[in-house]
């Protein structure tokens, strides 16, 4: 049974926490599985190719919302992992694949003015969407544990610190 994992964060020229974060995990992961198959738009020649599926898109945006989201709709694996906060919103219709998601914080809800309103309205629409629809969330730390029982009301039980 193997495990797909959102890879777009791995293509971001100039990473910063999150995409340093993907880098790592996904690194780490495919040193401990061969099991894993990495989603992407792009080869990553770093990586096996024998665990990237490319899934080509012809736009500049929305690769992980729509592409990778219908992908995941139309072929449900057992298990999608999103290290990057957004389960595609396609994917929701699919009942069959348990999502794992990690929410790296919820800055948006501390400091709303650094982010612009179409970055707040999304990113509370997709917490919202992970608290619902995800079968496990990972955060880095028990504070943003405590947030999301606390201002999305997520089960506690569904939340992994690590």
């Amino acid at each position: 049974m193997p495990i797909t994992i959102d890879g777009s964060r791995l293509l971001t020229k100039n990473p910063t926490g999150v995409e340093v974060y993907c880098q790592h995990i996904i690194r780490g992961l495919l040193v401990k599985s061969d099991d894993l198959i990495l989603y992407t738009s792009r080869i990553i020649f770093d990586l096996p190719k024998r665990n990237q599926q490319i899934l080509n898109w012809p736009f500049k945006k929305f690769w992980s919302q729509i592409r990778l989201g219908f992908e995941l709709l139309i072929h449900p694996p057992a298990v999608f992992f999103s290290p990057g906060y957004v389960i595609p919103w396609l994917a929701l219709f699919n009942k069959k694949t348990k999502k794992i998601v990690t929410m790296h914080d919820l800055g948006f809800v501390y400091t709303p003015a650094s982010y612009s309103l179409f970055q707040k309205w999304f990113l509370k629409l997709t917490t919202k969407q992970a608290v619902r629809y995800a079968y496990k969330i990972i955060t880095p730390t028990k504070a943003t544990k405590d947030d999301l029982i606390k201002y999305f009301n997520c089960p506690e039980k569904k939340i992994e610190v690590t």
